[in-house]
């Protein structure tokens, strides 16, 4: 490739695969937006981890914190999220 060269692509994820790959399975994704900051997405999720929603409030941030697990040849066997906590899912 050179210097003037660029390449792109529209890169389509499903709701299904964005909440796995979070450790959010069984979650909902209500909106995407482009972060404030260059780099930085802004998934607002409903899911039983996440703190309580009351009527008509804001959501409130929260950055996950993974552990992450590297096998020998340094690739990325697992990541698992570690903060909010997982919890039992409860029907309320």
């Amino acid at each position: 490739m050179t210097n003037t060269e660029r390449r792109g692509a529209c890169i389509r994820l499903t709701e299904e695969l964005l909440l796995e790959m979070l450790d959010f399975k069984g979650g909902h994704i209500v909106n995407i937006r482009l972060g404030d900051r260059i780099g930085e997405v802004d998934l607002y999720l409903l899911h039983h981890d996440l703190p309580v929603l009351s009527t008509g409030a804001m959501y409130e941030t929260v950055q996950p914190i993974y552990t992450s697990t590297y096998g020998e040849d340094g690739g990325l066997i697992e990541l698992e999220r570690t903060d909010p906590p997982k919890t039992e899912a409860t029907d309320d």
